[in-house]
């Protein structure tokens, strides 16, 4: 399993455009790896690459896998209004830790990491972006990690 570990993704708060993603549209429940979209609170189109979906922190929770190729990430579609902080609630589903980027429109503004905290949901604090205008937020896995 080590070779596919995943990491949950839970309720993401984002503010100045003052938004919420709590993944209640990925309805995804399998313990496989897939990929597909969903509508998120915000309207749109969230995209989820090598994600699985059997594992919830507080309700859904979308499981961004370990060395997936293609790597596995999840992004929003594009969010009108800019974004001043990110936080979020995540979890080392499996015995591999964490190590999450958070990207806004592809730059990395922050990382989340576990270490050997199986199963304990963690909260990200609020990642400080402060980026006007349209947004795209993307979470990706690094790989090897």
């Amino acid at each position: 399993r080590d070779a596919q570990e995943s990491r949950g993704l839970g309720d993401v708060y984002k503010r100045q455009s003052q938004g919420n993603e709590n993944f209640n549209g990925f309805v995804s429940a399998t313990s496989s790896y897939v990929n597909g979209t969903f509508v998120g609170q915000d309207g749109s189109n969230w995209t989820y690459t090598q994600c699985r979906g059997d594992v919830a922190i507080n309700s859904n929770a979308l499981m961004i896998g370990r060395n997936r190729t293609p790597q596995s990430e999840t992004f929003s579609g594009t969010i009108s209004g800019g974004v001043g902080t990110i936080s979020f609630n995540y979890m080392q589903a499996f015995s591999t830790n964490v190590n999450l980027n958070v990207l806004v429109n592809d730059v990395v503004v922050g990382t989340v990491t576990s270490s050997g905290e199986q199963n304990v949901v963690k909260a990200s604090g609020a990642i400080t972006v402060n980026q006007p205008g349209d947004v795209v937020i993307k979470f990706r896995q690094s790989l090897g990690k």
